[in-house]
């Protein structure tokens, strides 16, 4: 037999690109057994890739001998798991003349004469084959030339096949990447340094039909909330190594959604304050009218009557006040003061109220009083309703503590106290837990200390009393 010189030149032909992309792994995998059946001198050869568990799997076989397709190998068994064991290739003319192989093979072949088998094994990720050459019986058998060959080349092979694998599975995730970025309700689309589109995705393609790309790129080409054809799109950009990355999100659906979200909770809240006013109103109103049905029925109570109707008229003067201050814009008159003045003037008013009421009223204020650009006014207004839903928390023996410090107003009483959900909702309209309450009072308060640029906090617990802390920021005093 002929002797074919086999260079490295030779194993380097299989990092030909176009070999390894002229077609999936099989085809490519055959190539590499018809060159090397050549490089060999073999007459037939077959290509086992590792699978799981150390088990190797019939990829692609060449010559007349057939392997059946679901044949395998398995790491330390016949004579290619013992190569793969020890990662070096070896010659097998008679296995059963061989100690290494001892107890390893079950039968042999026939019709091979000689085989050289060689591992292909990367230094990162171990055996992820194993090259089985043969010759048939008659032939002259491998020598340790060839197997000197085996050794010189095994690494290349192992790379090229390695080398192939990775293309393969990268081509299989880009796929999968393509498939799952079509998939998305995104317009997502790549461009040159010029802002031409290089790559798109599916929706991008159905935009650019609809002439929504092309305006975006030509009219807009920026970050940002856009409005085209009555449909709301966000643009996104992200820079790329030759130009960038845009993904277009179609807006309009979530907008219309949050849109009649936003109505059908503004016309439950309407729905709320009607009711809240209606049965604020309407309970004065009865009364009122009992009373005066009942002057002329006993004239002596008059009086009595007479006044039980201005108490119930004062009273809707009242909620109509507080409606209006809720309704009408908050009109803020800054200038420097001491947050202790307005504070100490309301707990001077309402000393007599709390004495009645056998409710302590502790007052603590800095040595320095903090001064700050606030409206006197609209403070002393907003502590009047604090220290009112204070009072009416408390049981008599109670108390209420007043404090000072820096920009912050702080209220604690020790009475009942509220729950989570309470204190949740604590400063929105009309929400109260009194049985005559309008909830209008401390939306007020919130109203005040956020036209201060405040902010307003509630801590609570059901029988814990509770904190009510006003923070005027103090940045406003420079």
């Amino acid at each position: 037999m002929a002797t074919v010189t086999l260079t490295l030149v030779d194993a380097w032909e299989l990092f030909d690109p176009r070999l390894s992309a002229s077609g999936d792994l099989v085809t490519y995998l055959r190539a590499v057994l018809t060159k090397s059946t050549k490089w060999f001198e073999a007459t037939g050869g077959s290509i086992f890739l590792s699978s799981i568990g150390g088990i190797y799997s019939l990829a692609a076989q060449v010559g007349p001998t057939k392997l059946p397709q679901d044949a395998t190998i398995h790491f330390g068994v016949g004579v290619a798991g013992t190569a793969i064991e020890t990662g070096k290739p070896m010659i097998v003319n008679d296995p059963r003349k061989m100690p290494a192989l001892k107890g390893r093979v079950k039968e042999t072949r026939e019709s091979i004469g000689s085989a050289l088998v060689i591992p292909l094994v990367l230094p990162e990720t171990g055996c992820v084959g194993v090259l089985n050459l043969s010759r048939c019986k008659g032939c002259t058998e491998f020598d340790e030339e060839d197997l000197a060959r085996a050794r010189a080349v095994a690494h290349q092979v192992a790379l090229a096949v390695g080398n192939k694998l990775l293309l393969d599975q990268a081509h299989e995730s880009g796929e999968q990447l393509k498939s799952v970025v079509d998939s998305l309700d995104v317009a997502v689309c790549v461009l040159d340094a010029e802002g031409n589109i290089q790559v798109e995705n599916a929706r991008t393609r159905t935009l650019r039909m609809e002439g929504v790309i092309d305006q975006i790129l030509s009219r807009f080409g920026r970050e940002g909330r856009h409005e085209i054809d009555g449909r709301v799109y966000w643009v996104q950009q992200s820079p790329a190594a030759s130009g960038a990355v845009i993904a277009v999100y179609d807006l309009t659906e979530h907008e219309r959604s949050r849109e009649e979200s936003s109505r059908l909770k503004r016309l439950a809240e309407i729905g709320q304050m009607a009711a809240a006013i209606a049965h604020d109103i309407r309970n004065p109103l009865t009364g009122i009218r009992t009373a005066a049905q009942m002057i002329p029925q006993i004239p002596e109570q008059a009086k009595e009557l007479a006044d039980m109707i201005e108490e119930e008229v004062v009273r809707l003067n009242r909620l109509c006040e507080e409606f209006l201050e809720l309704a009408r814009p908050m009109d803020i008159k800054k200038k420097r003061i001491n947050l202790t003045d307005p504070v100490s003037r309301v707990c001077r008013l309402v000393e007599r109220e709390y004495e009645a009421a056998g409710v302590q009223l502790r007052v603590e204020f800095p040595l320095e009083s903090p001064t700050i650009h606030a409206d006197a006014m609209r403070i002393e207004q907003a502590m009047r309703n604090v220290l009112r839903n204070a009072l009416q928390a408390c049981k008599p023996g109670g108390a209420v503590t007043v404090t000072v410090d820096q920009g912050q107003v702080t209220v604690t009483d020790d009475g009942c106290g509220m729950s989570q959900d309470a204190v949740e909702h604590a400063g929105t309209p009309f929400f109260t837990t009194k049985a005559q309450g309008t909830g209008l009072g401390l939306s007020n308060v919130r109203k005040i200390v956020e036209a201060h640029k405040g902010k307003l906090t509630f801590k609570s617990g059901e029988g814990q009393g509770t904190t009510v802390i006003m923070q005027f920021p103090i940045e406003d005093s420079k």
